[in-house]
């Protein structure tokens, strides 16, 4: 069955769901959680408040929906990780200049080692972030507590690679290198960032593991 609150897969009859501490079909609000022994003690009128603090695991959370962590952790991510590959082999191998009329050779030979060594560091770095991308999504989908700084940084990342990798080409060729596409690319990781840091830090509650 899935749990109504967080929507993860949890056993049949699962009175408090394990991940997100909500009664799977209750108003999404986590409950005190008691381990057996503790529970007999709270039946049989314990006073001794030691034992039910460290059953203790949260109150009043607010309910929240997972359908976007969802997204990002079943789909989003594995594909920019795919894409971000699939980039990085063209910026390493020079066939983003193989064009017909140049090559890559031709390019490097007119403006010097300079750009080559750009070209290698942003496809480093495309695959730094392919690897963070994956790690991301399953983070997500372990709802790991790293996941609430992880995801807006994989966001930040990509932010500060572009630029940077834009700025050096620029002062390297003459050339601006900051072409509408990579403006966009930009743009949206930014948005990205943002959007991210709201979601995942109204989520704590969730991302606990």
């Amino acid at each position: 069955m899935k749990c109504n609150v967080c929507g993860a897969e949890i056993d049949e009859g699962t009175v408090t769901c394990p991940y997100c501490g909500c009664a799977p079909e209750g108003d999404g609000r986590k409950t005190t959680v008691y381990s057996s022994t503790e529970a007999g003690n709270a039946d049989a009128g314990s006073t001794d408040s030691t034992s039910f603090s460290e059953g203790y695991e949260g109150v009043s959370e607010p309910a929240v929906g997972l359908k976007w962590a969802n997204f990002l952790g079943y789909f989003a991510l594995w594909m920019g990780a795919l894409v971000n590959v699939a980039m990085s082999y063209e910026i390493l191998s020079g066939d983003h200049y193989n064009n017909g009329f140049t090559t890559a050779e031709m390019i490097y030979d007119f403006y010097g080692k300079g750009l080559k060594y750009a070209d290698i560091f942003y496809g480093a770095c495309l695959l730094i972030a392919a690897l963070l991308a994956v790690i991301g999504a399953m983070s997500i989908l372990k709802f790991k507590a790293s996941a609430v700084k992880l995801i807006p940084g994989i966001y930040l990342y990509n932010t500060v690679v572009v630029t940077v990798y834009c700025a050096l080409a620029t002062g390297i060729t003459g050339v601006n290198y900051f072409s509408l596409s990579q403006v966009l690319v930009i743009i949206f990781s930014v948005i990205m960032f943002c959007v991210n840091l709201g979601y995942f830090n109204k989520r704590r509650h969730i991302f606990v593991y």
